[in-house]
């Protein structure tokens, strides 16, 4: 299948981070056939969050996928949150887990990242977004590959993104779109 005809075939993920990453492995749990395009030619190695809480927790061991965070991660059992006097002691909520995790997220985009390769995604690194817009059947997206432009413009029926704006020149998340956001529904 050429690359154009799996892109048309596929829903679209912008932007592959841990929320990507972990919507490819769900689209992909449930046979929907899912590309991701991350601008990053590799992974961040410098960490915007350090903890996966709670409930996270919860939701990734629903799909047996919290596994290799636990056994990389430190258990905290109380943190600090915002500007509260207190720390929120985790030990008294009902789960498994009643604690934090303490895991770069560098790591934990390595982890999901893997998952959903390892479940059939389609991962594309140094692909940027350069323009979106909505059609009457799905999304046209324009995307420029680490080569140049990646073929122009593909069909996909969903084009997910956290956040993304669809607009001509928009570049991956920087909010210069025409202020259409994408459906993910």
């Amino acid at each position: 299948m050429r690359e154009s005809e799996a892109m048309e075939q596929s829903v679209v993920i912008v932007g592959g981070g841990p929320t990507g990453s972990w919507l490819a492995c769900e689209l992909r749990v449930a046979g929907v056939p899912t590309v991701v395009l991350e601008r990053d030619p590799g992974i961040d190695p410098r960490s915007r969050a350090l903890t996966v809480h709670p409930r996270t927790i919860e939701t990734l061991a629903l799909r047996d996928a919290h596994r290799d965070l636990l056994a990389e991660g430190g258990r905290i059992p109380s943190g600090h949150f915002a500007v509260l006097d207190e720390r929120l002691d985790f030990r008294g909520l009902d789960t498994d887990f009643p604690f934090t995790l303490t895991i770069p997220q560098a790591r934990t985009t390595e982890l999901l990242r893997r998952r959903a390769l390892g479940l059939g995604a389609d991962l594309r690194r140094g692909h940027r977004v350069t323009d979106c817009a909505e059609t009457g059947d799905g999304v046209a997206v324009s995307v420029e590959g680490p080569d140049g432009a990646a073929g122009g413009r593909r069909r996909s029926r969903i084009v997910s993104g956290t956040p993304y704006r669809c607009g001509h020149g928009n570049g991956q998340g920087d909010g210069r779109g025409n202020g259409h956001r994408i459906r993910t529904g």
